[in-house]
């Protein structure tokens, strides 16, 4: 992971209906697949689901789900960008 991220499970704080009073704006799991790539300053909003090797790019906010592997997902609108990629750590250290 980079620096300078954000993972938000949450709202902060509970907005009711004025109806019933009850929470319209539930917490949401985030769910993370092997060898995600987050760069740095990027935000993970509730409810989000990324799958396996998914690279997000710098800056991005991810409020929608990714269930193919393998890929760039980002942009505003979230979409994927790039497929067929993955991130290797080991070639970085050469």
């Amino acid at each position: 992971m980079g620096w300078d991220i954000s993972i938000i499970d949450s709202d902060g704080h509970s907005v009711k209906s004025l109806d019933n009073q009850k929470r319209v704006n539930d917490n949401r799991g985030i769910h993370l697949g092997e060898n995600v790539w987050l760069a740095a300053k990027c935000t993970i909003m509730k409810g989000v689901h990324l799958a396996k090797n998914t690279i997000v790019p710098f800056g991005n906010i991810i409020t929608k789900s990714n269930d193919m592997e393998c890929v760039v997902f980002g942009g505003q609108p979230n979409r994927v960008l790039k497929q067929r990629v993955y991130w290797d750590y080991a070639s970085e250290k050469n």
